[in-house]
């Protein structure tokens, strides 16, 4: 239902929900390369 009503609203006014595909992809991926960096960054510390 929350998503039906997302998209009638990017359908009605286009101009509110503008993401470009970076800052789509920053927002997946974003805190899954921000774990692995820091779990390799202690590992590399600890040895």
């Amino acid at each position: 239902m929350l998503s039906g009503l997302f998209k009638l609203i990017g359908y009605l006014n286009p101009n509110v929900l503008i993401i470009n595909n970076f800052l789509l992809l920053l927002l997946v991926f974003g805190p899954a390369l921000l774990v692995t960096i820091i779990l390799v960054l202690k590992k590399f510390s600890n040895s």
